[in-house]
């Protein structure tokens, strides 16, 4: 919003391929010029960023995000990663990772 997707911005152009991104892609700018010079635009926009952000705060959220289920069972999955496992043999395994976990990052 309000500037041009260069190096920096898009992570040295692997976070948006170049010309035509993968995602869908909407690129608000004050100036047309700007807008699909770089990227193939779904949704051109011509606005200064701040009566632009005001619009977006006065936008609802969907009443359901259409994510939920999915980030729900990745979280699971995740948790379940941080559950220890038996392991076999003289030396817990499991034992010893959950004493070294809580000192970790």
């Amino acid at each position: 919003m309000g500037g041009v997707p260069g190096d920096v911005t898009s992570g040295g152009q692997t976070l948006i391929s170049v010309p035509d991104p993968t995602q869908f892609f909407v690129h608000a700018h004050p100036s047309s010029e700007e807008i699909g010079r770089l990227h193939r635009t779904d949704l051109a926009i011509v606005c200064a960023a701040e009566p632009f952000t005001r619009a977006l705060a006065r936008m609802k959220a969907p009443a359901k995000a259409r994510w939920g289920r999915m980030r729900r069972d990745l979280r699971r999955s995740y948790e379940r990663t941080l559950r220890p496992a038996t392991t076999p043999g003289a030396v817990r395994l499991e034992v010893a990772r959950s004493g070294v976990r809580p000192s970790g990052p």
